[in-house]
């Protein structure tokens, strides 16, 4: 088992999951926390993220469990707001417990060989050996709200003489566009749905490595866990 407070365990599921559009996932203890690694259903996003081990207590190496429905764990941890619970995992019954003081949900596991979102490490193809700029998340929040207003997950990025332009919509129509300066290298590319469900989960001051027509990178970090996230371009690279 493990005890842990469920709104940062909420938090962590619901950042490593884009918000549930990873569907299932596999959280393993490892000797840095909690960990999982996951790509979206149509492969275009990658999510990783590390829960700290300083916020887990009486947790033990070879810990895991695995859940089908993320959005459903979340919906169940957060009715306990900020309480600190136990997880207990039944590996026999195939059972998952969240156990606070006066609520206890009982949560069906999945095995983990029944979840293709898993991953084990990045795709050995892909390598960022060029230098990554800071960014502000603030930027993309707004372009998340764009694209709803826009009813549109078009999202271009381009960098330019110190300049990062960021578009929402299409060329000919509706378009909203954000300028900041930012020192990025130039590059050029455009992202589609897998972009938008992972900007909705970033949060404060985040690396990031680009290049045109190449997987974006971020990465973010704080003193509760580490997070890192790639999203492919609507135009792989050749």
């Amino acid at each position: 088992k493990m005890k842990v407070k469920a709104n940062q365990l909420y938090d962590f599921v619901r950042k490593t999951s884009f918000n549930g559009a990873i569907p299932g996932s596999v959280y393993k203890m490892t000797e840095l926390g909690l960990e999982n690694f996951n790509k979206t259903p149509d492969t275009m996003g990658i999510a990783h993220g590390i829960l700290c081990k300083n916020n887990i207590k009486d947790s033990a190496a070879g810990f895991s469990f695995g859940i089908g429905s993320n959005d459903k764990l979340m919906k169940c941890l957060k009715e306990f707001g900020e309480e600190e619970i136990d997880v207990i995992v039944n590996e026999t019954l195939g059972r998952m417990h969240l156990v606070g003081k006066g609520l206890q949900v009982e949560c069906v596991m999945t095995s983990p060989a029944m979840i293709d979102s898993t991953l084990e490490q990045v795709p050995e193809s892909l390598h960022w050996d060029f230098e990554p700029f800071v960014i502000n998340s603030d930027m993309f929040k707004k372009a998340a709200n764009y694209a709803r207003i826009l009813e549109n997950n078009t999202l271009k990025l381009k960098a330019e003489n110190g300049e990062l332009m960021v578009v929402n919509g299409e060329t000919n129509f509706d378009q909203f566009t954000q300028k900041f300066k930012v020192a990025a290298p130039d590059f050029e590319a455009e992202y589609g749905e897998a972009l938008q469900s992972v900007v909705g989960v970033l949060e404060g001051s985040l690396k990031c490595w680009a290049q045109s027509n190449y997987p974006l990178k971020f990465e973010e970090e704080s003193a509760a866990y580490k997070f890192m996230a790639i999203v492919a371009p609507v135009v792989a690279k050749e």
